[in-house]
């Protein structure tokens, strides 16, 4: 096998494996919004009652939303929430979940 043929299939290799992290890291969002809609009753749908500028980066938890300092973010419930907790989206409608209050 020449060298060139080797790198190719190192290439495609990478790729799969790059291809099927990927996927899975998606499978893994899709499941943590999953939850987060059932266990908050939300739909997905809601409208925000507050958008706001992140102050300061988050530290990740398992539901916390993870932002950086600048972010644009909208509030979508501040009440039936974890004490010091509020159901935040981030700026691509993307992500439901909790963000340690200010």
């Amino acid at each position: 096998m020449s060298p060139e043929h080797h790198e190719d299939k190192e290439q495609k290799k990478k790729e799969k494996q790059r291809l099927e992290k990927e996927k899975k890291e998606q499978k893994e969002k899709d499941k943590k919004r999953n939850e987060m809609h059932k266990k908050f009753k939300i739909t997905g749908l809601e409208e925000p009652m507050y958008h706001a500028k992140v102050l300061a980066d988050s530290k990740l938890r398992k539901y916390d939303l993870p932002v950086k300092s600048g972010d644009l973010i909208s509030i979508i419930r501040t009440v039936n929430c974890p004490k010091g907790k509020w159901l935040a989206r981030d700026s691509n409608n993307k992500c439901e979940t909790l963000l340690k209050t200010p």
